[in-house]
């Protein structure tokens, strides 16, 4: 059996108390250093205005249901405010379900003056019944300011269940 005096327990209490200090500051500093890995639903996607009627919500995200317009919408981004921000990947689960017109999304980086840093645009090629990814890779630079997606979506069709929608998408990000 071994006896604890005041004194082990005092060194013992101040071992403890800088080691969990130690463990607290590793964190704040390492937090800021790890990769950011967000997933949206595609019910964040807005319609733009004048086409606020052909879009519907539901568990699938977001989806045209005029049988006759392509409808845009506008989906966005929760970023932390940071010059070393970079974005290295974002993926847009969509289902195109048009024979002759594709979902297409545009994804731009806005410097908070208002220009374009870089544009990207990714499109599906081609009605399928299954889901399809859209898959972005910008160029290794900061991103001092937003993010916008404006993607459009086919009309409604027969084919499959006749919907083209957004489902999810997911944004990696890098501090």
């Amino acid at each position: 059996m071994v006896k604890y005096n005041g004194s082990t327990s005092k060194r013992m209490s101040k071992l403890i108390s800088v080691a969990l200090i130690g463990m607290a500051l590793s964190a704040a500093f390492c937090s800021s250093a790890l990769a950011a890995d967000e997933l949206y639903h595609g019910n964040f996607c807005t319609p733009n205005r004048d086409h606020v009627n052909k879009i519907d919500f539901g568990q699938y995200g977001v989806l045209n249901i005029s049988s006759s317009n392509t409808a845009f919408v506008q989906c966005p981004f929760k970023l932390p405010f940071s010059a070393n921000l970079k974005v290295t990947n974002l993926t847009v689960t969509v289902y195109d379900r048009h024979p002759s017109a594709d979902v297409s999304c545009k994804l731009t980086s806005v410097g908070m003056e208002g220009h374009t840093i870089w544009s990207i645009t990714r499109s599906t090629s081609g009605a399928q019944a299954g889901h399809k990814y859209l898959t972005f890779q910008p160029p290794n630079t900061n991103v001092l300011g937003t993010l916008n997606m404006i993607c459009s979506l086919p009309p409604l069709t027969n084919f499959g269940k006749g919907t083209s929608h957004i489902t999810t998408y997911r944004i990696i990000t890098t501090p």
